[in-house]
């Protein structure tokens, strides 16, 4: 015999609805004709006195829990943000430092649900504050005119989000390299110049002689 009435199934609470509605019966005699307690009976007749439902309300979620509770989706975060070019299997690895056992399929879901696009890491050289303010200067005024986007054949993914492509931590550092000779020289529809090697960096002065003297030889020899 059953001590509460909220373990009944919805049938024997039907039941004892429908035995109670006929207001033809004791409570007692409600409990003996249906083998349940009387103090079962008076639960299940005071919630239909209160208007309340007789099927139970779940308090929690019903299913399987999820991978990434509150904490680890924290933690997946904060993986993808301190390393961006972590892989699918580093992730996964450390995952399991806090007992998190997603597959590589669920990481690739995740970084997806969490908005980490897979993304080749745009190539930035590095710079003082200085040439940073002059190149940024000169995409401001050239934004509108075509971009190149060079490539390299190595493969290499970064972990990002939408506005993200420049973040310091989502770009490769490269280094250019100290020019070794320079040479200059001018050309026209008729004919070439004469090519001069260049000592060094050509300075502001030496670009505006060699351009004046460049407009010499054309106008000399009639091109």
């Amino acid at each position: 015999m059953s001590k509460k009435g909220d373990f009944f199934s919805l049938c024997k609470k039907a039941e004892v609805n429908s035995l109670v509605n006929a207001k033809l019966f004791s409570n007692r005699e409600i409990s003996r004709k249906l083998k349940v307690s009387e103090a079962s009976v008076r639960r299940i007749k005071k919630k239909i006195e209160s208007g309340e439902e007789l099927s139970q309300k779940r308090k929690k979620k019903c299913g399987r829990k999820p991978i990434f509770p509150p904490s680890s989706e924290r933690y997946f975060k904060k993986i993808c943000l301190e390393n961006r070019f972590a892989t699918t299997k580093v992730i996964k690895s450390q995952l399991q430092d806090i007992n998190v056992n997603a597959s590589e399929c669920t990481v690739r879901r995740k970084l997806k649900d969490l908005n980490f696009k897979t993304c080749r890491p745009a190539r930035k050289s590095k710079s003082s504050p200085g040439p940073k303010a002059k190149r940024l200067n000169w995409a401001k005024h050239l934004r509108d005119k075509d971009v190149y986007v060079w490539r390299s054949n190595k493969t290499q993914f970064v972990r990002r989000r939408d506005g993200e492509k420049f973040h310091s931590d989502c770009v490769v550092r490269t280094v250019k390299q100290p020019t070794k000779i320079m040479i200059w020289s001018v050309i026209s529809g008729k004919d070439t110049g004469r090519l001069d090697v260049v000592k060094g960096m050509m300075r502001q002065d030496q670009y505006k002689m060699s351009c004046k003297i460049a407009l010499f030889c054309s106008w000399k020899n009639g091109f």
